[in-house]
């Protein structure tokens, strides 16, 4: 009788180690393209970090406060604060690369920025529940998406179909999974509350 619990801890701990197929379980030690760094929301990377860290710059925001997380890309910071300020920085000297400016809403949580080069685009949804698509080699918009309720976790970008998508969940209850390119609704799902996190795939 006390073997069978002991039993079933030891292959549930076996089970959460071994890694799925066709999901990332670590991102790559290039980038943190989104929440928790990969659709599966694993939270890991492949990099090996080297002790003791050292600063390699820091940097004030003036009036800004940050709720989200930042992601990087290609040598590239993407981080919202909560006044409206959307900005790409250097992630080797922290300057401002570019700036978008919201009018009247704040950026909560985290953006999703595409891997792909061809895709040059990042994704980031605001408290006014508008969900927006940026070129991120101009900060200019490329299409934008109103909801119903704020966006207070960051999208996910999928890349393993032949139109690569992101999914957005809305604090009105609805996950919508839209187009990357254009963000066209190719389905959305409604549940009994709202939505308060990102979107993860297995």
């Amino acid at each position: 009788m006390n073997n069978l619990p002991t039993a079933l801890l030891v292959f549930l701990l076996l089970l959460s180690s071994t890694p799925l197929p066709g999901v990332e379980n670590a991102a790559g030690p290039e980038a943190w393209p989104m929440f928790r760094g990969t659709p599966s929301g694993a939270g890991r990377s492949t990099v090996v970090l080297q002790l003791p860290l050292k600063e390699h710059w820091s940097r004030r925001f003036e009036g800004g406060a940050f709720a989200a997380t930042p992601v990087i890309y290609a040598d590239t910071i993407y981080l919202g604060d909560l006044d409206g300020h959307f900005t790409a920085l250097s992630l080797d000297t922290g300057k401002t690369l570019w700036q978008f400016d919201s009018s009247d809403s704040g950026f909560p949580s985290a953006a999703a920025v595409s891997t792909e080069p061809e895709y040059p685009f990042v994704v980031v949804g605001d408290d006014f529940g508008v969900i927006r698509c940026l070129n991120t080699n101009s900060g200019k918009v490329v299409w934008d998406l109103s909801m119903e309720g704020e966006i207070s976790g960051g999208p996910t970008i999928l890349h393993s179909s032949e139109t690569p998508v992101v999914l957005v969940g809305s604090q009105d209850a609805t996950l919508v999974c839209l187009q990357l390119t254009d963000g066209k609704i190719l389905w959305r799902h409604e549940i009994a509350d709202q939505i308060r996190c990102s979107p993860t795939v297995d």
